[in-house]
């Protein structure tokens, strides 16, 4: 009978620490989102982030959205310029077709921001709805 307790005990820590390991793991992994155009211009239109173009500075000349930053995730210096930013704001992140801007989210995730979003389809898609750009 004590046998029977203690491995069921023991079962039960066994499951609820696996539990809690997964949902942790869980959590770390899902900092970022992917959003539609249209989730990505209200969120834009909320004025309370901070808009980020991951592209080349060259792209950006060609025209990129009123407002955006420009911070290259393939210059040597991204992650260095990540670090400067606050962590507690919120950024909306794209750059031509979103595979890009998909890796820079996920990195910024990984550094502790808080909340950023990624732009399904770049500016690509953005163009496609019809929504401004800037030079």
């Amino acid at each position: 009978m004590k046998k029977n307790n203690i491995i069921r005990i023991a079962l039960i820590t066994l499951f609820t620490f696996t539990f809690i390991s997964c949902q942790q793991q869980s959590k770390s992994t899902e900092s970022y989102s992917t959003v539609s155009v249209a989730d990505f211009k209200h969120a834009i239109d909320q004025q309370q982030g901070i808009i980020l173009d991951v592209r080349t500075p060259e792209e950006f000349a060609e025209g990129h959205l009123p407002g955006a930053m420009n911070i290259d995730i393939n210059g040597t210096d991204f992650k260095e310029q990540i670090e400067k930013l606050d962590k507690s704001k919120n950024y909306e992140v794209y750059c031509r077709s979103g595979k890009r801007s998909a890796k820079a989210s996920a990195m910024m995730a990984d550094q502790g921001f808080v909340h950023v979003i990624n732009l399904d389809g770049g500016i690509l898609s953005w163009q496609e709805k019809g929504f401004p750009v800037e030079k």
